[in-house]
């Protein structure tokens, strides 16, 4: 997850400027200016800094494009560049780009140089590039003032011009630190250029946790206009708030509903690992929670305590609740014969439901023993649906 989108381009730029200015044990002071080299102080707060600020005039900006030819050392030329970026503003920026450029080549090279002069002037120097330098200016214009950004890039594609998905997704990373709901709007809206991958979305939602809490994180997932994307965000509130609040994140999973709140109460339920877990399941009134916690309870349960969790299932009466946690258990019991296996599964009442048991739990010994397997199969009372679905199994497993 990136946090921090300025340090790691600046890192990046580091490894291809080539500078040559060797410094020595007290160059550096609490004015970072070369030897030998006063620097100008012009009044007036930017962002982020004091009301004193370094400005590198001409003269000094040749002194330090001098330093940088021959220098290998990426510490150094990390002070070194540090320094440049301490001493740059909007007026001086063109100036340090043409001192530079001879050097470096292509203007990828001037990843953090770019960034920084998009977070003093994007609006003013937008328009005057194009390619990475133009990413980056935006990128940092992004950082520095999110909202006039997003204006430009919709001034700017608001006819046949299109920008680089990675214009998009830089403008919602920044702009969710600002404004998390119009930054989704701008996620879903984008969706096809920002990417699949979800990255922007994550740092939006990681900033709303931060910064609203548990509650606050529930109303924003509440947003998302996608029920997969809703899913899966409340599948990673419900993780994230067992650590915190047990029983208030038990209390919030039993209002989900439906998909949507599947695999959030499943996680709630393999938290137990005990019956208790069990009971809250069947707690549940929607039919879809219900039946994935119980399915995750009894599985949990299995893992740490499996001859507990067993005896307890062999001593429920008979009911669709307990054919559910019987076929979910197939795969923990780790029945050591075939047809012990066989004859666990055999309790499950509902015929539809113990066929498709039977035909898991042979796909599941196919892996040990594909023969025992096949020939069961084949001689099975199992319906041609339940023998369908084996065969579909078996063939992606080759």
């Amino acid at each position: 997850m990136i946090h921090d989108m300025k340090s790691i381009l600046i890192v990046a730029a580091l490894v291809g400027f080539g500078a040559g200015w060797i410094l020595k044990p007290g160059d550096v002071s609490e004015s970072p200016s070369p030897k030998g080299i006063e620097s100008s102080r012009n009044p007036g707060p930017q962002a982020g800094k004091s009301s004193e600020t370094l400005a590198w005039s001409r003269p000094q900006i040749e002194s330090l494009a001098a330093g940088l030819r021959n220098q290998l050392h990426p510490v150094k030329r990390k002070i070194l560049i540090d320094q440049i970026l301490e001493g740059m503003n909007a007026e001086n920026a063109d100036a340090i780009r043409q001192a530079l450029s001879p050097m470096y080549y292509p203007d990828r090279r001037f990843i953090a140089f770019y960034q920084h002069w998009g977070q003093l002037a994007g609006a003013d120097v937008i328009n005057l590039f194009g390619g990475k330098p133009k990413l980056m200016i935006f990128t940092g214009w992004s950082q520095a003032d999110p909202m006039a950004a997003r204006d430009w890039a919709r001034e700017y594609e608001s006819g046949e011009n299109k920008l680089d998905p990675a214009f998009h997704s830089a403008l919602v990373m920044n702009l969710g630190k600002v404004d998390p709901a119009e930054a989704t709007t701008h996620y879903f809206a984008h969706l096809n250029k920002v990417g699949s991958s979800g990255g922007g979305l994550r740092a939006i939602s990681d900033h709303v946790r931060e910064t609203r809490g548990m509650k606050g994180w529930v109303a924003w997932a509440e947003t998302l206009p996608n029920e997969g994307y809703r899913q899966s965000y409340f599948n990673k509130i419900a993780r994230g708030w067992i650590k915190e609040d047990f029983a208030s994140a038990c209390q919030w999973a039993g209002t989900l509903k439906g998909e949507e709140g599947k695999y959030a109460v499943a996680s709630v339920a393999r938290h137990w690992k005990n019956k208790e877990g069990y009971d809250w399941s069947l707690s549940l009134q929607d039919e879809t929670l219900r039946t994935s916690a119980i399915k995750a309870s009894i599985q949990s349960w299995l893992i740490v305590e499996r001859d507990e969790a067993m005896d307890f299932l062999n001593q429920l009466e008979p009911s669709s609740n307990k054919d559910l946690a019987l076929h979910a258990s197939i795969y923990q019991a780790k029945f050591s014969e075939f047809e012990t296996g066989l004859d666990w599964v055999s309790q499950i009442s509902d015929p539809t439901i113990r066929d498709k048991a039977l035909g898991d739990w042979a796909f599941h010994w196919y892996i040990k023993d594909p023969k025992v397997a096949d020939r069961w199969i084949d001689q099975s009372h199992l319906s041609e649906e339940a023998k369908e679905s084996y065969h579909k199994f078996k063939d992606s497993a080759r």
